[in-house]
């Protein structure tokens, strides 16, 4: 075969690339050992994390000198690997630590990146303004030189922390790196390139804050969160048709401290899983009590974090708490953001047939406010949707948001889902919201979340009402499960 000149130059030829494409990984490979062994980052080319530490290390050492430490971020990065591909995000994160070692780290200090995007410089330390100005001057450089790569603004955002802060010499380049990020976390989303210093003033804040986290730990464990009530009317007849279960921290000096000031700590922790199931197994509790009482009963919505829909046992553990109680699960809404059954659809769907399954009724809240998914009432078992109170805020609205919320409320009761309008808090938006059909409220308007006392003393008063409430008794611990009416 090989006596065909043909057929040898076709081999010949086939072998040469395959040697050459040999060579070429032999020398990537190689290239990549060397970069390993000299400490340098696989992508940028400037030190890696270990690298760097050790030789910052060596400097910080010398305290004679004062030194600032840099921890800097290309802001929103993860848009220019959306946009672009990964090639050339690659190239930006080149030519940044191109210009960040040749440019602000020349001659007096060391830089490396730590990941992805994020980079750490030290640099010795003269003056703020001198500083400033060399970090500015790198911004700038950077910024002109990546409109050769792609045509999206970047944005550097960056913390600053001095070696000699708070009259004390720091020479731990971790502790260090940690304040300057901290630093940096202060400038949320910048519109434009950022340096943000550690102060005293925020070295004060984060105290506070660890002692505020430290408060609200110890919160949980001794029992300082509990469940307010805020009802849900009837826009006709001002009946009480359910409540919203809301938690409140009751603080020794504080008094009453709202969610906002505490939930998103909790998020960002974890702990949210274990107070939401407290709340619950609070509110189930209480319902145990007015059922054998023998008062009014209305439904009541629980609040529950997206990190719960991570546990497939979900629905099982709240079906636990209702059966430990001996409360039916139809009395309960499993109140969910409507952000949060967007985002998390393919997990959440399953979560929620199983919680249907089980008896618990379902509620989308804040409908309209972010995505205003109509997806969501098809694809989803929803007993409620809560209108977004951002959907009032001007009353009367202008046509096109009347055209919507009344198509939303049309649509919504077409399906046998009810609809609540939330936020209610003036005349003019529950006299709207009767023109558009929407029949159930709650907000200020009607009633500020109560403690259970007083939201009790309400149910009494709607008890005492006319013939033709909505509201019923359950029926006896024993006897069949009943059904609540839709609201």
């Amino acid at each position: 075969m090989l006596r065909n000149p043909a057929v040898f130059a076709v081999a010949f030829l086939f072998l040469l690339n395959v040697f050459f494409l040999c060579l070429l990984a032999f020398r990537y490979l190689q290239r990549k050992r060397s970069e390993a062994e000299a400490g340098l980052h696989e992508i940028t080319h400037i030190w890696n994390r270990a690298h760097f530490f050790t030789e910052a290390e060596r400097m910080l050492k010398n305290t004679k000198k004062t030194y600032a430490v840099l921890h800097l971020d290309i802001s929103e990065f993860h848009r220019l690997n959306e946009i672009y591909g990964y090639h050339t995000a690659d190239q930006i994160l080149r030519l940044f630590g191109n210009i960040l070692k040749s440019g602000l780290c020349k001659g007096n200090g060391v830089c490396c990146t730590l990941w992805a995007d994020r980079h750490a410089a030290l640099l010795e330390y003269r003056t703020k303004e001198q500083l400033e100005k060399a970090y500015f001057s790198f911004c700038n450089q950077f910024s002109s030189r990546i409109k050769k790569i792609c045509d999206t603004p970047v944005i550097i955002k960056s913390g600053v922390c001095i070696s000699t802060f708070c009259q004390e010499t720091h020479t731990d380049i971790r502790e260090l790196l940690h304040f300057a990020e901290e630093a940096s976390l202060m400038l949320s989303s910048p519109s434009e390139n950022s340096l943000s210093w550690y102060t005293t003033r925020l070295v004060k804040s984060q105290q506070k804050k660890a002692e505020f986290e430290k408060e609200l730990a110890q919160a949980f464990h001794t029992n300082r969160f509990h469940s307010f009530y805020q009802p849900k009317y009837d826009l006709y007849t001002g009946e009480i048709l359910g409540a919203e279960a809301l938690i409140r921290w009751i603080h020794d000096e504080h008094g009453i401290i709202m969610p906002l000031r505490f939930l998103p700590d909790l998020e960002k922790s974890g702990a949210i899983i274990d107070v939401d199931l407290y709340v619950f197994d609070e509110v189930c509790r209480q319902m145990s009590l007015w059922i054998k009482n023998d008062m009014l009963l209305v439904p009541i919505s629980c609040n529950f974090s997206s990190l719960h829909f991570q546990n497939p046992m979900f629905p099982s553990m709240l079906y636990e708490i209702t059966e430990k109680y001996q409360t039916p699960a139809d009395l309960f809404e499993i109140e969910i953001k409507e952000s949060t059954a967007v985002s998390h659809m393919l997990t959440f769907l399953p979560i929620a047939e199983k919680l249907k399954a089980y008896g618990f009724r379902i509620t989308i809240d804040g409908f309209g406010s972010d995505y205003m998914s109509l997806h969501l009432l098809h694809q989803l078992p929803i007993d409620v949707i809560k209108l977004d109170k951002s959907l009032l805020l001007h009353t009367p609205p202008a046509d096109r948001e009347r055209i919507i919320i009344h198509s939303i409320i049309h649509l919504a009761q077409s399906l046998n889902i009810s609809v609540i309008c939330e936020g209610v808090e003036s005349e003019a938006q529950v006299e709207y919201m009767k023109l558009a059909g929407c029949r159930k409220a709650q907000g200020y308007y009607y009633e500020a979340p109560l403690p259970v006392n007083e939201f009790e003393k309400r149910l009494a008063v709607t008890h005492s009402l006319p013939a033709g409430s909505l509201l019923h008794k359950h029926a006896p611990l024993g006897a069949h499960k009943i059904s609540v009416e839709s609201i």
